[in-house]
């Protein structure tokens, strides 16, 4: 079953250019909240519903100003670089085909 998805679904011709759209989605929303490492202000006031939604999710799982309702694991030290690309990851693979598209249409917007 596998390899027939693979044959006749994933990978068939005709749904090359969705896969190069989805890729440009996904970079765009990677690299721009990688942004929030090193420019938190300005990013936040360039995208701030995004990049609010995204420090909420982050509440829950970094080792910095967390929810007190919050009793998992400290899963990202925010202090690390490596584990806060991870955590953009992390965001990006939780979210739904709309809410990504969603998302790259207000980061290029105007």
């Amino acid at each position: 079953m596998k390899e027939f998805n693979y044959k006749y679904i994933y990978l068939d011709e005709r749904l090359q250019p969705s896969t190069e759209y989805f890729k440009i989605i996904i970079t765009t929303i990677y690299n721009t909240l990688k942004k929030y490492y090193t420019d938190k202000e300005g990013i936040s006031k360039m995208y701030p519903e995004i990049m609010k939604n995204f420090e909420e999710w982050l509440k829950m799982y970094w080792n910095y100003e967390r929810y007190e309702m919050c009793k998992n694991k400290i899963v990202f030290n925010i202090e690390n670089e490596n584990e806060f690309y991870q955590a953009i990851i992390y965001y990006i693979s939780g979210m739904t085909d709309n809410y990504a598209i969603d998302i790259y249409n207000k980061i290029i917007s105007f």
